[in-house]
């Protein structure tokens, strides 16, 4: 995954001078921060497009070839 540089002194800096008292700005700043951790990227998603699509194809193939072999058995079966 991908990570972003985040100047959190600045950003808190920022906020002071905006208004915002310090020990609330440095809380949302700590938040963001955290945030910016668990962001996907375009990247991120197509890997897990990629994989996702291989899972599905499988797993298709899987059960179609389990309903014919449940068919065949019954088909012997006289069923």
């Amino acid at each position: 995954m991908t990570t972003y540089a985040f100047d959190t002194a600045a950003a808190v800096d920022e906020m002071v001078e905006a208004g915002i008292a310090e020990s609330h700005a440095k809380v949302i700043v700590k938040q963001l921060a955290k945030v910016d951790e668990s962001l996907a990227t375009k990247s991120d998603l197509r890997e897990l497009g990629t994989g996702l699509k291989y899972f599905v194809v499988k797993n298709t193939v899987a059960t179609v070839i389990g309903i014919v072999a449940l068919l065949k058995g019954l088909e012997y079966l006289g069923l």
